[in-house]
């Protein structure tokens, strides 16, 4: 969910938590991920069903429990990759730039392969590092 403001943040989670009964939790998410403005203020909660979504979005998200926080990047580990993966958050930050070449240095040949060779990074040895 996202909003405007914090406050705005927790309304919609008060919104969304009296209108969940009956529908499919992974359905929801979706819905929410790809039908919705992705504005300033965001929050997340996870459950398995409605019951449990409901319970999280009105004990988890009040106006007191949304805060200002940091982006975290997840990468889904083998199965996610591509060629060039990390190429472009490599060129736009730094920092990952760095850390993208402290692990290609342990791995002789890791960058060639996340590069070009697409056969070579969907095996285990070559997808688990990159």
């Amino acid at each position: 969910m996202s909003a405007k403001t914090a406050e705005g943040v927790a309304a919609q989670a008060r919104r969304l938590a009296a209108g969940v009964d009956g529908l499919d939790a992974a359905d929801v998410g979706f819905s929410l991920a790809t039908t919705r403005a992705a504005l300033e203020h965001r929050a997340f909660v996870l459950g398995a069903d409605a019951d449990e979504l409901r319970t999280r979005l009105t004990e988890q998200l009040t106006p007191t429990a949304v805060r200002d926080g940091l982006t975290g990047f997840v990468f889904s580990g083998q199965g996610g990759q591509r060629l060039a993966m990390g190429a472009e958050l490599a060129a736009s930050f730094p920092v990952f730039a760095t850390v993208l070449d402290e692990v290609c240095a342990h791995f002789e040949g890791l960058r060639g392969v996340i590069r070009e060779d697409a056969e070579a990074l969907g095996q285990t040895g070559w997808a688990q590092p990159a």
